[in-house]
């Protein structure tokens, strides 16, 4: 467990744990540290159907539907208020913005197993 009573002066280690208590939101923090750059929108979310679903079809029109469905009413703004990603409505680009406050965490992530 990782003892830091705020990181970067921002978020409590309770809040930290809260936003990596979904696992869509762990998938969607995993896909964004893994780019240089900003990632689409429908990328995320295939990439969290993906990591939920390995042995599913990401091509189902369903489950991606209902992740994006799912990520723009409740992942994404929890995110956003977080101050942990940054969109863009205009692009449609998601962006992580706290690794440096979240790379403590980033170990844990990584060993966590997706499943819903």
């Amino acid at each position: 467990m990782v003892n830091h009573e705020v990181i970067g002066g921002r978020l409590t280690d309770d809040e930290v744990y809260d936003l990596l208590s979904h696992p869509h939101r762990i998938s969607a923090i995993r896909c964004l540290r893994r780019q240089d750059e900003a990632v689409s929108f429908n990328e995320l979310a295939e990439y969290i159907a993906m990591e939920v679903e390995p042995d599913g079809d990401i091509r189902n029109g369903e489950l991606i539907g209902q992740i994006k469905t799912q990520l723009h009413h409740a992942h994404l703004p929890k995110l956003l208020d977080a101050g942990v990603v940054e969109f863009s409505r205009e692009t449609d680009l998601v962006r992580l913005t706290a690794e440096e406050e979240l790379r403590p965490f980033f170990t844990e992530v990584s060993r966590i197993k997706v499943t819903t």
